[in-house]
């Protein structure tokens, strides 16, 4: 069983994707596993202005690495011809989101992995372990075409969320480094 942080019951997750994406990775990771929820970073603009940035959950695993993940709840499509997502509503009318969620797990990825690199005096290093995104779709099974940039692997939907070490194990492939080392 893996940890949250903050140390509260999932549960008292308010927000219902992010709760059921909780559940399911400290029900289903190891013990080794840290699940930090809701990870707040502070970065700088080009004018050295701080900004605010947030990740939904930061997963560290001493062993695979660190893997950032966005949740989208609710039913969404991919439209390839619009290159947009949709969320589908229950009267069955789609409504665009205006974040590419991918974009946003990959975009706090680089933030935080640049942020680490910066802490320890690595800015231009290539960091020895793995680290990688995805997005969980935590209320439906996805079955569209996902965008050209994004393998199938990279969603958590409802039915990889069942067994959320197996499709951890396969993001985590997906990105492994060749000089991989343990955390």
């Amino acid at each position: 069983m893996a940890r949250l942080f903050p140390k509260i019951k999932p549960s008292e997750i308010k927000n219902s994707g992010e709760r059921k994406v909780a559940q399911a990775l400290v029900k289903h990771l190891p013990k080794r596993v840290e699940v930090f929820h809701s990870f707040n970073y502070l970065k700088t603009n080009e004018s050295g202005v701080l900004l605010e940035g947030e990740c939904d959950f930061v997963v560290l695993d001493s062993k695979d690495g660190i893997l950032f993940v966005e949740v989208k709840g609710g039913s969404l499509e991919f439209n390839p011809e619009r290159m947009e997502w949709l969320r589908v509503l229950p009267s069955g009318k789609h409504q665009p989101i205006n974040k590419d969620p991918f974009a946003q797990a990959r975009g706090s990825m680089h933030v935080i992995i640049n942020l680490i690199k910066r802490r320890f005096g690595h800015s231009k290093a290539i960091l020895p372990f793995t680290y990688g995104y995805a997005v969980a779709f935590p209320d439906c099974s996805y079955k569209g075409v996902p965008p050209p940039s994004v393998v199938r692997d990279l969603i958590l939907d409802a039915q990889k969320l069942e067994e959320p070490k197996n499709a951890t194990r396969r993001i985590f492939d997906h990105f492994h480094k060749p000089t991989h080392r343990a955390l």
